[in-house]
């Protein structure tokens, strides 16, 4: 990003006071940092080049730490078969930003195949990480959660923090939308940093990164958006126009005209009107599911959405019956287990937690 009026703008009309707290939870705090100090105009605001010059070189450190950590995954898993993808933030730092640490991530996403998952998790143990259970039985963990955290202690270091994966996203209506063999089959390593383990290719990696912003009830953060911004300017027309086809034809084509348009309207991204034309066609002749959960807001609103998205009656009552009464091992993955107490009480602090409406972020 060449302009820092851009960013500030961004703020809109927030208080230089919790600046610097505004770029930390969007994300942005290392673009804007780079992007004065290439210009020499971070003299005009002292204080806060001083705090987001701490968070950047905090993040610089973290990404040090996230490479190091799936350079010794991506060792252990050459030794065992099991093949694995990275989303999200870690395949996007190396491959369109200038700088992997300009792309800040908490945790680094791995994605596995279901039938490879139980394998994975064994891995993930012997290589000292803590693990959350696994939800079984699996075909039901997809109305629930299709991911675990496993947690890695070093002393005097931050944690190390992996989310396995088994399907590309939490949400029912996404969860099964690409495969992993579909995946996997145009995916590839990334240079200098993994062997085995491989990143999707540009057209899954923008379709992927509109869909979790969906997803998410903090969907405007500007990282994200940003990321579908420098896919745009890295991918070709063609590549485009790939993903753009791939969307309508799966029912994905609000999900991808919202991301295009966000892009759009945050920092000025061109975008062919054709390829613009072509998903508001596919809007306007064919209503998609996945329509009613950009308009969801909130935890409760975006479980309705998927619910009534759901086609089959027996499949949404099934649906229906698990969100409220999940597998035990569900509720100990999200730690409700009761301990000595009688399950039921677990059950009622779920039933709590679904009907209880989520916070927007910022």
């Amino acid at each position: 990003m060449d302009d820092p009026a851009q960013l500030l703008a961004l703020a809109g009309g927030t208080p230089i006071p919790r600046l610097t707290e505004f770029f930390f939870d969007h994300g942005i705090h290392g673009l804007l940092f780079a992007t004065l100090s290439r210009l020499e105009i971070g003299s005009h605001h002292p204080q806060l080049l001083a705090a987001i010059q701490r968070l950047s070189h905090l993040e610089g450190s973290r990404s040090l730490l996230h490479e190091q950590e799936i350079k010794r995954i991506d060792a252990a898993l050459q030794r065992t078969g099991i093949r694995c993808l990275t989303l999200k933030g870690t395949p996007l730092a190396y491959t369109i930003y200038p700088s992997p640490a300009l792309r800040p991530r908490a945790d680094i996403d791995l994605l596995f195949d279901d039938r490879d998952i139980v394998a994975a998790r064994h891995l993930l143990t012997r290589l000292g990480y803590q693990c959350q259970p696994l939800v079984t039985p699996l075909e039901q963990s997809v109305f629930l959660t299709t991911q675990f955290t496993c947690t890695r202690q070093v002393d005097n270091q931050p944690s190390r923090v992996i989310d396995a994966h088994w399907r590309i996203s939490n949400s029912v209506l996404f969860a099964s939308m690409f495969c992993f063999d579909e995946l996997y089959a145009t995916a590839a390593s990334i240079t200098a940093l993994t062997d085995t383990i491989k990143a999707p290719d540009p057209v899954h990696c923008l379709l992927i990164a509109c869909l979790h912003r969906v997803t998410e009830s903090h969907r405007d953060r500007m990282i994200w958006i940003y990321d579908i911004h420098l896919l745009l300017q890295k991918s070709s027309s063609q590549q485009i126009a790939q993903a753009a086809e791939i969307a309508v034809d799966r029912g994905l084509a609000c999900v991808l005209l919202a991301g295009l348009a966000a892009a759009r309207d945050a920092f000025g991204t061109t975008v062919d009107p054709g390829v613009l034309q072509m998903l508001t066609e596919a809007m306007s002749n064919n209503a998609e599911p996945a329509e009613r959960l950009l308009h969801a807001d909130g935890m409760l609103a975006r479980r309705c959405a998927e619910l009534r998205a759901v086609q089959n009656w027996r499949r949404r009552l099934h649906m229906l019956w698990v969100s409220l009464f999940p597998p035990k091992s569900y509720l100990a993955l999200q730690g409700l287990a009761p301990g000595h107490a009688p399950w039921i009480w677990a059950y009622v602090k779920r039933l709590a937690c679904v009907f209880r409406t989520r916070q927007r972020r910022v």
